[in-house]
C-alpha cells in the first residue's frame, strides 16, 4: 500500500476509511475508552464542547476552534460540532458563503480584493495552515457533507495544491514555510485519497518534497534542533511532526523513521526548558494558570513566558513520546513534560488528539545535550530543584533569516534570567529599527563585539542597508528612521557578525546551503565533554561568523561565479571555551580574540535585566547612561521583586524571588568594564525614547530610560549616514506595574569588558557564580599565566578547581580538580 502512494492512487479496498488524518479505528476505541470512564482528559474536553455550542468566544491557544469542532464531531457525530466548523471554513470556501453557487474563493492570486492569499510568504505560512484544516473538514466531516460540498471542497483543494506547488517559498525547507506548505500537500493528498483524481499526483509531489525536507533535516537538524532556534522553530519542528502522525495514522506509512530528529527532539525539548516553571505557585502574572515549563527563546526568533513556542511543545512531544515508548529521549520528555503538575495541554482537544497514557517516570541520567546540526549546548545543574543552574549555549552553521547574528553566545539561569540574551521578538518589530539594529544582532547576546569602523553591513531581512560603493550592490543604500523621528541613518554597525553576502540570510532550497557552505558554515562546536557529574566543557569556534579570510571569498548562487567582498577581514581568530562545575556551580568563559588590526576595539558583553553594579575600581562617567570603570574585577547582577532596582519596575522574567550572580574579571588584567543602560529614578512621568508610553494611562511611569537598547554605531564619522541612537522597540521598553516592564525589549543594562591598550591578540577570562543567597560573597578566584596558557583557580566545598585554556590553537580547556 505505501508503495502504491508514490506513483497511484490506493486500490478501492485499500482506501482507509474517514476519518483518517491521525486517527484511526483503533485510536478512536481509546478515546472512547476514556469517555466511558470519565477520564479527566475527556471530561475538561466535554466542558470545552458545551461552552463553544453556547457561543463562548475564550481563546484557543495553539490551533483554531474549528479543529476541536471537527475532532469533537469525528468522535461523537455530533451535528452541531460540524456545523459549526462548517460556518467557520465556508468563509474561506466561498465567495459567498451564504451562497455557495457564487463559486470557490480564490486560494492565491495578485488582486488582494479577489483572493485569500496575494502574498507568496503568507501564501505558504499562513495558507498552509488553512488548507490542512480544510482538508480536515473533508475527512473528518465526510459523513455530513453533501455530494456537492464533497465536489466543491476537493476542487478548492486542488486549486490550492497548484498555487502551494508553484510558490516560491514551498522549497524553503530550512523555515516554517516550507514545513507549512508540506503539511498542506500531506494533508490534500491524505483526505482525499480515493475520492481526488488528483490523488496520485499530489501524492507523488508531496513524497518528492518531502524527500527535500529530510535533506534540509540532515543538515541541521542532528539532535533535534531547528535552523530558527527555539521560537519559530518548535512551531516547524511541531508541523513535521504533525505530518507524521496525520500519515501514521492514516496510511501506516511511518514518517517518524525517516529523520533522528524526530526522537530527538524529545530530549532536546526537555533540556531546552528552564528548571523553574511558569506559573507556579506565587507567580504574579497569571495566577489561575497551570504550571508550565518555559523553553528558552534563544538563538533565533521567538517570544517568552506563556506564547505560543511555549504552548506548542506539549502536544508535539506527546506524538513524539507515544511513538517513541521507551527510549531514552521519551523518557527525559516524560520527566519535564508529564509530572502531574505539568501533565496538561491548554486546549482540550488537543489534549485529547494527542493522547497517551503517562509511563513511569524515571528521572534522567544525563545533565547535558549537544544538538550538533546547530551546535546547541544545554547543560542543566541537577534535575532536583526548580532552582537548579541552566546553561545554554549555540555555535553553528547559519540556516535562516530567523536566525540570529548571535553564534558564540550564552544564557545563564539559576530561578531567574541572570544572564540572559536581550533580543525578544514580536510580531510588529520585524523590518523596525529595533529589529534591525538590536534584537537579532551579537550586541544584544553576551558574546564578543570587534569594531571595524569600515565595515559595511547590509543584506538583512529584504536586502536592507548600505552597501559597500565598489559591491554588486553599490547604490543600494536602503536608510532606516532614526528613533528620534529626526532623519534616517544606515543599519548600526554595531562590531558583531556580518550577514551571509553575497548570498541571502534565508535559505531557499537545499542545494544553496551546499553551494555556499563556505558562507554559511559560520561557527561550529570543536568538542565537548562532560562528565555527567561534576565537570563540562565545550569549545566553540566563531571565527567565520564575523568578517575573516573564510567571508571574503565566495561565489554566487550558482557556485561558480567569484564573489570578492568588498568588506576585509576584522579577525583572524574568536574562540570561546567554557566551563561549569556544578559542584563549585561556577562558570569560566575563556575567550581568545586576534584582530586583523590592534586598532579595533574589543568587548566581551554580559547582560542584565534589573540591577547591575561594578562593586570596585575607580569611575568616570562617559555621558549619561554609559561610565567606565579602571582597576575593578567584580560585577554584581541582582534580581529580587522584594526590592526592585527602580520604582514601579518589574522584570519581565516572570518569575519571583531574590537571585544574583557575580561577574569576576582576570583577564585581560588591565581590563576595563564599560557599563551601558540602567534606568534612572524619575521624579516627573517620562516619556520612553519619544515614543508613546501606556504606563503614563496606566498609573504612572516612575523612572527614566538610559540608553537601555543604546547601540554603538563604530562607523559614525566614518561612513556616511551612519548614527548612533537608542533605538528604542517599536513598542515602549516599559510599561505599568500591571503588564511586563519590558515589552519589546528585554534588557537594562550590560557590562562590556574591554583590554585598556590596543593589542591584536587578547585573551578575556571571565568567571560567573550564580547564588540565591542574598549574604552571599564571591569567591576567592586566582588568576593563572604562563607563556601557552591562561587560566584560574578557586575552591569551593572544600574542592580545589584549577581551569587552563590554550593561548595558541584550538585545543580543549584543562581542567584539574
Amino acid at each position: 500500500t505505501v508503495g502504491l502512494l508514490m506513483t497511484l492512487p490506493l486500490l478501492a479496498q485499500d482506501v482507509p476509511p474517514h476519518p483518517r488524518m491521525g486517527l484511526n479505528a483503533d485510536f478512536l476505541k481509546q478515546i472512547d475508552g476514556l469517555r466511558k470512564a470519565k477520564d479527566p482528559v475527556w471530561q475538561d474536553f466535554q466542558e470545552w464542547v458545551a461552552k463553544k455550542k453556547t457561543g463562548w468566544t475564550g481563546y484557543t491557544y495553539i490551533g483554531q476552534d474549528e479543529d476541536g469542532f471537527l475532532l469533537g464531531y469525528a468522535i461523537t457525530k455530533d451535528k452541531k460540532l460540524f456545523d459549526l466548523a462548517w460556518a467557520g471554513i465556508a468563509k474561506s470556501l466561498y465567495n459567498d458563503p451564504a451562497n455557495p453557487a457564487s463559486g470557490p474563493k480564490l486560494f492565491f492570486g495578485p488582486d488582494c480584493k479577489k483572493a485569500i492569499y496575494c502574498d507568496p510568504h503568507e501564501a505558504a505560512y499562513k495558507g498552509g495552515g488553512l488548507v490542512t484544516l480544510v482538508a480536515k473538514l473533508y475527512d473528518y466531516g465526510y459523513p455530513a457533507l453533501s455530494p456537492q460540498q464533497k465536489t466543491d471542497i476537493v476542487t478548492w483543494l486542488n486549486n490550492a495544491s497548484t498555487a502551494l506547488g508553484l510558490n516560491p517559498n514551498a522549497t524553503t525547507y530550512f523555515r516554517n514555510d516550507g514545513g507549512i506548505t508540506l503539511r498542506g500537500l500531506n494533508a490534500i493528498y491524505l483526505a482525499t485519497l480515493g475520492e481526488n483524481p488528483k490523488a496520485a499526483e499530489i501524492s507523488n509531489a508531496w513524497h518528492s518534497a518531502w524527500k527535500e525536507q529530510l535533506k534540509a533535516l540532515a543538515r541541521m537538524s542532528e539532535g533535534g534542533s531547528m535552523g530558527e532556534g527555539n521560537g519559530y522553530g518548535a512551531l516547524t519542528m511541531g508541523t513535521l511532526v504533525d505530518i507524521a502522525n496525520s500519515t501514521f495514522y492514516a496510511t501506516g506509512e511511518d514518517l517518524f523513521k525517516s529523520t533522528p530528529a524526530f526522537q530527538a527532539r524529545l530530549a532536546y525539548d526537555a533540556f531546552s526548558t528552564y528548571p523553574k516553571r511558569l506559573f507556579d505557585t506565587g507567580d504574579p502574572w497569571y495566577p489561575n494558570t497551570k504550571p508550565t515549563p518555559e523553553p528558552a527563546a534563544v538563538s533565533g526568533d521567538g517570544v517568552r513566558q506563556a506564547g505560543w513556542t511555549t504552548l506548542a511543545l506539549r502536544p508535539m512531544g506527546r506524538m513524539l513520546a507515544r511513538h517513541f515508548p521507551g527510549t531514552e529521549e521519551a523518557a527525559i520528555w516524560n520527566w519535564v513534560f508529564s509530572q502531574k503538575e505539568t501533565n496538561h495541554v491548554e486546549d482540550p482537544w488537543l489534549a485529547l488528539y494527542t493522547y497517551s497514557p503517562v509511563p513511569a517516570l524515571v528521572k534522567p541520567k544525563r545533565l547535558s545535550w549537544w544538538a550538533k546540526g546547530t551546535g546547541m549546548i544545554y547543560i542543566r545543574q541537577n534535575w532536583d530543584s526548580q532552582d537548579a543552574t541552566w546553561i545554554a549555549s549555540w555555535a553553528g552553521p547559519h540556516f535562516d533569516i530567523h536566525q540570529h547574528l548571535d553564534q558564540g553566545a550564552f544564557d545563564l539561569f539559576k530561578r531567574r534570567n541572570l544572564v540572559p540574551s536581550t533580543g525578544d521578538y514580536d510580531a510588529s518589530a520585524v523590518g523596525t529599527v529595533h529589529w534591525l539594529n538590536y534584537y537579532s544582532r551579537t550586541v544584544a547576546t553576551n558574546n564578543i563585539l570587534v569594531g571595524d569602523p569600515n565595515e559595511y553591513l547590509w543584506g538583512f531581512w529584504g536586502w536592507t542597508g548600505c552597501a559597500p560603493p565598489k559591491s554588486p550592490w553599490a547604490g543600494v543604500h536602503t536608510l532606516i528612521p532614526l528613533p528620534s523621528g529626526q532623519g534616517q541613518a544606515c543599519i548600526v554597525n554595531d562590531g558583531g557578525q556580518r550577514t551571509m553576502n553575497p548570498h541571502a540570510m534565508s535559505l531557499f532550497h537545499v542545494k544553496d546551503y551546499d553551494i555556499a557552505k563556505g558562507i554559511y558554515d559560520v561557527a561550529k562546536v570543536v568538542e565537548f565533554t562532560d562528565d555527567n557529574s561534576d565537570v563540562a566543557h565545550w569549545t566553540m569556534d566563531t571565527t567565520n561568523a564575523y568578517m575573516s579570510a573564510g567571508a571574503t571569498h565566495a561565489t554566487g548562487d550558482d557556485g561558480v561565479t567569484p564573489f570578492i567582498n568588498p568588506n576585509k577581514p576584522k579577525v583572524a581568530e574568536v574562540t570561546r571555551r567554557m566551563v561549569y562545575s556544578r559542584l563549585a556551580d561556577v562558570l569560566v568563559v575563556g575567550d581568545t580574540v586576534e584582530s586583523t588590526n590592534p586598532a579595533f576595539e574589543k568587548s566581551d558583553i554580559f547582560h542584565a535585566l534589573d540591577k547591575l553594579e561594578v562593586m570596585d575600581g575607580t569611575k568616570t562617567s562617559v555621558s549619561p547612561g554609559e561610565d567606565l570603570y579602571t582597576g575593578a574585577h567584580t560585577v554584581k547582577i541582582t534580581m529580587d521583586d522584594t526590592h526592585p532596582h527602580n520604582k514601579g519596575q518589574i522584570t519581565s522574567d516572570y518569575r519571583l524571588g531574590y537571585a544574583s550572580a557575580y561577574l569576576e574579571t582576570l583577564f585581560p588584567k588591565d581590563a576595563q568594564l564599560r557599563v551601558i543602560g540602567g534606568r534612572e529614578p524619575a521624579a516627573v512621568e517620562h516619556m520612553a525614547q519619544a515614543q508613546t508610553n501606556p504606563a503614563a494611562k496606566q498609573g504612572g511611569h516612575f523612572h527614566t530610560h538610559i540608553k537601555d537598547f543604546w547601540v554603538k554605531d563604530y562607523s559614525e564619522g566614518v561612513q556616511a549616514d551612519h548614527k548612533s541612537a537608542t533605538w528604542a522597540p517599536v513598542y515602549p521598553v516599559d510599561r505599568a506595574d500591571t503588564q511586563a516592564s519590558m515589552a519589546g525589549g528585554y534588557g537594562v543594562s550590560r557590562v562590556q569588558v574591554q583590554p585598556s591598550k590596543p593589542q591584536k591578540r587578547d585573551y578575556f577570562l571571565n568567571v560567573i557564580q550564580p547564588t540565591l543567597d542574598p549574604n552571599a560573597t564571591p569567591l576567592k578566584i586566582t588568576p593563572i599565566e604562563s607563556e601557552t596558557e591562561f587560566g584560574v583557580s578557586f575552591t569551593a566545598n572544600g574542592k580545589t578547581y584549577k581551569v587552563m585554556f590554550p593561548k595558541m590553537g584550538s585545543g580543549a580547556a584543562r581542567v584539574e580538580h
